[in-house]
């Protein structure tokens, strides 16, 4: 969604099933709402494989004549549902598809950005990050970045004269922020694996990847090397992104205080031994020792052996307090067991591994 920068009483929203719509307010401050046809913006792909439809909506102030971009995402190959990015300039009344100048394909777009200056950045599901400069006639793309990845978040500081543009995946290894000074020409990255997060009290964050599945990034419009980024582990900030990807990198703080962080799934109090054990989802369960602080240690006193997924029950033998069980279900939900500990949480030990044996395709 978009507010028009030149008109505070109109809003655009782009839908995943029904296109794009406008919104008008009224004098007497009800709202009016109308849909762009599709044979201005088609819907993109609505079946229930893909339901991605418009998928942005930024504006150039361009002055005072606003110039509108609309992304359509349609992974079908053939682009028969028009996937693309789409331009206006008379306020939403006409629009035309920018061409792809290079022959590469386009048609899944994600997330966009337009500059104080005019000129749109955007990313395309599996196809990369683009660029339309103010002025130009066809789109362009980042060709020097790497192939093969999604890329999601995007933002450009007005300040540093640089874009950022984040990988979105699953995999830790794949979850970077990429920053380019030059145009594109060249890229420095800061990763999962280098200059972990902090806490705002400067404890550095124990587990985990980050940047995983980075949906936005933000560069603070007033500058100060200020940047946001929003993933699937909350919001962090950093204030000296000029210096991601090199020397010591950017310094990354998590700001989760009194959001919710995790998902508790199972929650178990006994009478002696750890204050608190804590089953969640998707990440396993904790140990604390101390209700009033974060779990600590190398680890973060996670549950090991199994770790990751869901633990969904826990539960300690009233004769024997340092035994514990737990349920454990694969966050896909397409598997599960269970894990005892016998020395209250601390070490534990999944069911039947004591008696497991390696089993081979032999006769004999």
């Amino acid at each position: 969604s978009a507010v028009d920068p030149n008109n505070p009483d109109m809003v655009w929203f782009g839908a995943r099933n029904t296109g794009l719509h406008k919104g008008e307010k009224q004098s007497d401050g009800t709202w009016v709402w109308t849909t762009v046809p599709d044979t201005s913006i088609p819907f993109g792909r609505t079946d229930s494989t893909a339901k991605a439809g418009v998928s942005f909506v930024a504006c150039d102030n361009n002055g005072s004549s606003t110039i509108l971009y609309a992304g359509v995402f349609d992974n079908v190959t053939t682009g028969t549902n028009g996937g693309g990015v789409y331009r206006s300039t008379d306020g939403g009344t006409t629009w035309t598809k920018l061409p792809v100048s290079g022959g590469h394909t386009l048609t899944t777009p994600m997330r966009a950005q337009v500059t104080s200056w005019g000129n749109l950045y955007f990313t395309a599901s599996g196809q990369g990050a683009f660029k339309f400069m103010k002025g130009n006639s066809s789109i362009e793309k980042f060709t020097t970045l790497p192939t093969g990845v999604n890329y999601t978040g995007v933002t450009a500081d007005s300040n540093q004269g640089a874009v950022y543009v984040a990988e979105a995946n699953w995999e830790a290894q794949y979850n970077r922020i990429w920053r380019t000074a030059d145009g594109g020409a060249n890229w420095t990255v800061q990763s999962t694996f280098s200059q972990p997060r902090q806490e705002p009290d400067g404890t550095k964050s124990l587990t985990g990847y980050w940047f995983g599945n980075t949906s936005s990034m933000l560069a603070n419009p007033t500058g100060g090397n200020e940047m946001w980024v929003a993933d699937f582990f909350g919001v962090s900030r950093t204030r000296n992104s000029q210096s991601l990807g090199s020397g010591t990198g950017a310094l990354w703080v998590t700001l989760q205080k009194g959001q919710e962080e995790t998902v508790s799934l199972s929650l178990k109090t006994s009478p002696t031994g750890p204050k608190l054990m804590n089953g969640v989802a998707d990440v396993g369960g904790f140990r604390y020792n101390d209700i009033t602080a974060r779990p600590y240690g190398t680890a973060g006193n996670t549950f090991n052996n199994l770790s990751g997924g869901n633990i969904t029950s826990l539960d300690f033998s009233e004769s024997n307090n340092n035994v514990w069980a737990a349920t454990w279900v694969e966050s896909d939900g397409n598997g599960g067991t269970g894990m005892v500990s016998g020395d209250g949480g601390v070490s534990w030990s999944r069911f039947g591994q004591l008696a497991y044996r390696t089993l081979y395709n032999n006769p004999t």
